[in-house]
């Protein structure tokens, strides 16, 4: 005998192929894991700035109604928030009601991706 024992009845190891093939399928699930990761965070990205920029675009308009009916323009500004910079523009035009104007402000981004939130309102005088 050379010294190597040989495996008995019932006992068996894995050939290389057998752990080639585990190791492949292992990597196949962790990229997936790593892809799903990814996606998660920029989704989780994109929503703060909705939010951010719904807060913007809702501060606006208390602004624009605490001036008073007639100081009520159209308008751009913007507004750094963050690490983030929004855009935002408000338009005003005459309501469909009489002594009414409707306005909407519209905040925009471009990081991660390009984006908007438009907010309309009617106010009355």
């Amino acid at each position: 005998m050379d010294g190597l024992a040989r495996p008995g009845a019932g006992e068996r190891g894995l050939t290389l192929v057998e752990t080639l093939v585990a190791l492949s399928l292992l990597t196949v699930v962790i990229l997936g894991t790593l892809a799903g990761a990814g996606t998660l965070a920029r989704s989780n990205a994109q929503g703060g700035k909705i939010a951010q920029a719904t807060l913007l675009a809702q501060e606006k308009i208390e602004e624009l109604k605490a001036g008073g009916y007639t100081a009520i323009t159209s308008g751009s500004d913007t507004v750094t928030s963050g690490s983030t910079s929004f855009s935002r523009s408000w338009t005003s035009t005459t309501g469909a009601l009489a002594n009414t104007k409707q306005v909407a402000v519209t905040v925009s981004w471009t990081v991660p991706k390009s984006s908007s939130v438009t907010l309309t309102v009617v106010v009355s005088q």
